[in-house]
């Protein structure tokens, strides 16, 4: 599927605007092999998680049910 067969509701408009267009969702979709894409998530993950205080951590803990 390209970025051109799918109906992008305004959440994924917004989201792929500022980060670069649709060719990015069709790259990570297509362009990646699993594993690739895994690593790249995994350091995305790991450079957000560095910019966090340990209360930040406890306020989403009680506040954000992805994570509990």
């Amino acid at each position: 599927m390209t970025s051109d067969e799918y109906s992008a509701g305004p959440a994924l408009r917004r989201v792929l605007a500022k980060a670069g267009g649709p060719e990015l969702l069709d790259l990570l979709a297509k362009g990646l092999t699993g594993t690739d894409l895994t690593t790249l998530l995994l350091e995305v993950f790991r450079r957000r998680a560095d910019r966090l205080t340990p209360a930040e951590v406890m306020r989403r803990y009680r506040t954000d049910r992805f994570v509990t």
